[in-house]
């Protein structure tokens, strides 16, 4: 197992974020000792599962003060409220989580989840496009800002190795619920739209079958094979479908087509047929049938039993190799933590490249394989066929180069042009992999090894290097061979089952939350590696990390899912599909409420005093909240709900959060300039380090643009021997076009 063993830690926090947090470090082997009561932020009534699942392998305190602990700890993990007196030394590294940062026009905003999802635009695009924005559930947004924190704590670690200090590390809650956002902030900026509800960016549905639900998602090249897989044959030469962009113009029609094909079938059918075609493609679970599934849970799915009863376990499989080399501390200037760490990545989509980009953030020199021909699945099609992820959607002649989503999740990196089926391109690669630190690799399982690339022959040019490797099920799960996708996996957690109307009919998180939450998970993993001095092979699946936001419906199902808030949910404001979240949790809260409404006969009621008897006439008071909202500017009216103590947000559309305000305020934006995409701002990341900083300091790269550079400087080799790599065509140098 990946050990932290070396660290001690006192969680003081008493929040769903700092706790899961400390958490991290306990799953990692640090001594952890919980020292804080939870804080009234969580959700009474699901407190025990909570517990069970973010304390965890903890210490109670005991008779030791408070102050000794503090004074031996490694990392405090403070409350979200103001820093306390504590007895620190210059090596300790304080940890805190806050809701939206200390400064800024939120910085007095009460929080809560639907107020995050509110904000980041998770909530807008979660849901039918003809019915209001869904909330989700839980404690999404703590969970990934717990993450966060343990990555910015770590890296703090790495750094207090080579300097002998300790830091201030903050994370704000907000900022990370907008960088789980997909690339809203640059799509926006770049052309004027972003994702609507019920049209997930992609080919992806959910499709009633005979007996159940399953999504799927037809991913490049697959749509021959879909048509195969279900007895549509015809659509193949359909002019509507024949070629990529025509498929994606005309979605809506094709899918159509197979929801009417897959209604006569039962899942598990369509589950195998997709298996056998090699489609993205999963049962919709609820959780009640996954607690049921003893063997999901003994095989690499982060389970075990506490009290008889289930909590998604600690991390994931870990191989470290070698002896652990402790680094001595040298007095110096201060910089990034990753300064002089290389990192190789092969990656598409989001969450491999988010864990890169993080990497990079915090100092390293990331370096991204890649080519035309198998291409990243956010640089898009080759030719060009979602044009909404274009500069005034216009694919221009490279849009692989113009892709906003892949422009958001790729800066800092350097790109190398490779084809890896050419020999030679494979002894570039042996000669990088000796000279870096750490590889992420987030495609099919197995594919390394094809390549040549398992981690025995990666320890035998480099026994320090450090293998992440993600995926959707786990390499030694009982769905392993199955193709996982953000979306389609999700709906193996039963999550789904949590986001709806209440007509049954299930809805994905509307931005594929499990890429950017696993994403903060990895990054998390490889720092606490590089921190430990050794070699490691990580493997982190998506499913696994899933489980995680889920660790207190699978301790006790009932609990976590009765409701602990009301009036709460999404309200009509003044507009066309504009709309006001608002979460009434505490009685003080719901009189508050009731005075902003103008309703003092609501608030006289006593049958309406506790949180039962308003669930109980829950469909009169939302009415309630609606006629008020309705002529309200959903912004003002959220302004005016807060200044009362109310926890409240606007639902923000692309359009909002591309122009926020208080996000402008914290420098969570970054503009950067792009070669061919011109000058945009971007969604910045959450890791926040008093004294050593992450930095952004150049845009996306373009495809091959590095390829040269890298070959000559990183591996020393000679412009002979590049002119022959490069006229045999195992690497390709676009420098030029950059």
């Amino acid at each position: 197992m990946l050990s932290l063993d070396f660290l001690t830690v006192a969680d003081l926090s008493g929040t769903v974020a700092g706790r899961f947090c400390a958490r991290r470090f306990a799953d990692h082997g640090a001594e952890v000792v919980l020292a804080a009561a939870p804080e009234n932020g969580a959700a009474a009534r699901d407190q025990d599962g909570l517990a069970a699942h973010l304390d965890a392998r903890k210490r109670p305190l005991g008779d030791e003060p408070v102050t000794d602990l503090v004074r031996r700890a490694d990392v405090v993990v403070l409350p979200g409220h103001e820093i306390p007196d504590l007895p620190v030394t210059e090596r300790t590294i304080l940890c805190r989580v806050t809701e939206f940062g200390r400064t800024g026009p939120r910085a007095g905003w009460r929080g809560g989840e639907l107020v995050h999802q509110a904000l980041s635009g998770l909530a807008h695009a979660t849901g039918a496009a003809d019915r209001p924005p869904l909330y989700g559930f839980g404690h999404r947004a703590y969970y990934a800002a717990g993450a966060a924190a343990f990555a910015t704590a770590v890296a703090a670690v790495i750094e207090r190795h080579r300097s002998g200090l300790g830091q201030l590390v903050e994370v704000a809650v907000a900022e990370v619920a907008a960088t789980t956002s997909p690339s809203l902030i640059a799509q926006f900026g770049y052309n004027g739209t972003y994702p609507r509800r019920g049209a997930y960016p992609g080919l992806v549905d959910t499709y009633r079958c005979r007996d159940g639900w399953v999504v799927m998602f037809v991913l490049s090249g697959r749509w021959q094979p879909t048509c195969a897989a279900f007895g549509l044959d015809a659509l193949v030469d359909d002019e509507r479908f024949s070629t990529s962009k025509a498929l994606n113009h005309h979605w809506p029609e094709a899918s159509a087509l197979i929801a009417e094909k897959l209604r006569h079938l039962d899942v598990a059918t369509v589950v195998r047929m997709g298996e056998e075609h090699r489609l993205a493609v999963e049962a919709v679970s609820d959780l009640p049938t996954l607690l049921s599934d003893k063997e999901t849970w003994t095989t690499g799915f982060w389970a075990e039993e506490i009290g008889g009863r289930l909590i998604p376990g600690p991390v994931p499989r870990s191989r470290p190799v070698g002896r652990a080399i402790p680094a001595a501390a040298v007095a110096g200037p201060r910089r990034r933590p990753l300064d002089g760490k290389r990192v190789l990545e092969l990656t598409t989509a989001w969450a491999g490249p988010l864990t890169g980009r993080s990497l990079a953030f915090l100092g390293a020199e990331v370096i991204k394989v890649e080519s035309v021909h198998n291409i990243d699945a956010w640089r898009g099609d080759p030719a060009g066929s979602d044009v909404q992820r274009y500069p005034d959607l216009t694919p221009g002649d490279r849009p692989y180069n113009r892709s906003s989503w892949f422009n958001t999740e790729n800066s800092d990196k350097l790109s190398i042009e490779m084809n890896l089926k050419a020999p030679d391109a494979m002894a570039v690669m042996r000669e990088l992999v000796s000279v870096s630190d750490v590889l992420v690799c987030n495609l099919a399982p197995g594919a390394l090894g094809r390549l040549g690339l398992d981690y025995r022959t990666l320890r035998g040019l480099n026994a320090r290097i450090v293998l992440l490797e993600i995926n959707g099920f786990g390499s030694h799960s009982p769905l392993a061979t199955h193709v996982g996708v953000g979306p389609t996996v999700e709906a193996t957690t039963g999550a789904m089952s949590l986001i709806g109307y209440g007509d049954g009919v299930p809805y994905n998180s509307g931005s594929a939350y499990l890429d950017p939450f696993s994403g903060l998970l990895s990054t998390g993993l490889v720092l606490s590696a590089l921190a430990t001095g050794r070699g490691h092979h990580l493997e982190l699946n998506l499913r696994g990390a899933g489980l995680q936001l889920l660790g207190e419906y699978l301790h006790d199902f009932p609990a976590a899912a009765a409701p602990s808030a009301c009036p709460h949910g999404v309200f009509a404001a003044a507009g066309a599909d504009e709309w006001l979240a608002v979460g009434v949790a505490e009685d003080s809260e719901w009189i508050s409420l009731c005075a902003v409404l103008g309703r003092p006969d609501l608030s006289a009621d006593p049958k309406l005093a506790t949180l039962e008897g308003r669930l109980l006439r829950r469909e009169e008071l939302e009415d309630a909240v609606t006629a008020w909202s309705r002529h309200m500017d959903k912004h003002e009216a959220a302004e005016l709900l807060q200044a009362h103590g109310i926890p409240a947000a606007p639902v923000c559309s692309g359009a909002d959060l591309a122009d926020d305000p208080h996000l402008e305020a914290i420098g969570f934006y970054q503009s950067l300039d792009h070669p061919e995409a011109g000058v945009h701002r971007y969604q910045g990341l959450p890791y926040r380090l008093r004294a050593t900083p992450g930095q952004v300091r150049r845009s996306a790269p373009c495809l091959g643009a590095d390829t040269v550079d890298v070959l000559r400087r990183v591996i020393g080799m000679s412009d002979a021997a590049i002119g022959d790599l490069l006229a045999s065509g195992a690497a390709t140098d676009n420098s030029r076009r950059a």
